[in-house]
């Protein structure tokens, strides 16, 4: 799986389980090389977006807590204008 994964890239694992393989054989994980390794599962968490930039540094683009707020702010928006429209699927039990 290593190999299959190019140069340079970010590879998302969506949980920790998810994420802790391709850690580990990583030849370097602070220095993203072959790649970078990170949780998508976490990216809404103001602490993790800032582990995420001391770890890497300017090595990526990881989103400012105020990135992370807008998007928030436009997702709620959104889903308020779904649920006045009737647009949002049921809740399944």
């Amino acid at each position: 799986m290593i190999n299959s994964i190019p140069a340079g890239s970010i590879y998302f694992g969506g949980t920790d389980p998810g994420r802790g393989v391709p850690t580990a054989f990583c030849k370097s994980s602070i220095d993203g090389d072959p790649f970078f390794t990170l949780t998508q599962n976490a990216l809404a968490d103001g602490t993790y977006l800032e582990y995420l930039r001391a770890m890497y540094g300017g090595k990526i683009y990881t989103p400012t807590g105020e990135d992370s707020q807008r998007c928030f702010q436009e997702y709620m928006t959104g889903a308020m204008s779904r649920l006045h429209e009737n647009k949002l699927k049921p809740e399944r039990t």
